[in-house]
C-alpha cells in the first residue's frame, strides 16, 4: 500500500485489538470484525520478516474456505472454525500488535530484519 507507515499499521492493529477486547458477539464475530480492519493490508505491507510471515498465515487461515452464499470467505471460514482455532487467530492479531508497539523501541527494531530484505 503506497505511503503505508508503521504508525498507520500500529493504529489499525490497535483498532482491531480494541474490537477483539471490547466488541460484542462471539469470538469468531470479533475476529471477523478485526480482520475487516486488517484485510486492507497484505504481507508485503509488513515491515519485517516476522510480521510478513505471521500476517500471511493470518490471512490464509482466516479465509481458506469458500463462501456458500453472500457471507464472504472471511465469515464462511470463521463461522466453521472451532473455538480453539479462532482463539489462535485472535492471538496472532495480539502478537502482531505487540510486535508493532515493540518496534517503536529502537533497540528492538534494530534486531528485526530490515523491511527490504526477503
Amino acid at each position: 500500500m503506497p505511503g503505508m507507515t508503521e504508525p498507520y499499521l500500529r493504529e489499525k492493529f490497535a483498532n482491531a485489538l480494541d474490537g477483539l477486547a471490547t466488541g460484542t458477539g462471539e469470538l469468531w464475530e470479533r475476529v471477523r470484525n478485526a480482520m475487516v480492519i486488517l484485510v486492507m493490508f497484505g504481507p508485503d505491507d509488513m515491515p519485517d520478516k516476522f510480521s510478513r510471515e505471521q500476517f500471511a498465515e493470518l490471512l490464509y487461515r482466516s479465509t481458506d474456505r469458500e463462501a456458500d452464499a453472500d457471507e464472504g470467505q472471511l465469515a464462511a471460514t470463521l463461522e466453521r472454525m472451532d473455538t480453539d482455532d479462532v482463539r489462535e487467530l485472535a492471538g496472532v492479531i495480539v502478537r502482531l500488535h505487540n510486535h508493532f508497539v515493540r518496534r517503536t523501541d529502537a533497540a528492538y527494531a534494530a534486531e528485526q530484519e530490515p523491511s527490504g530484505s526477503a
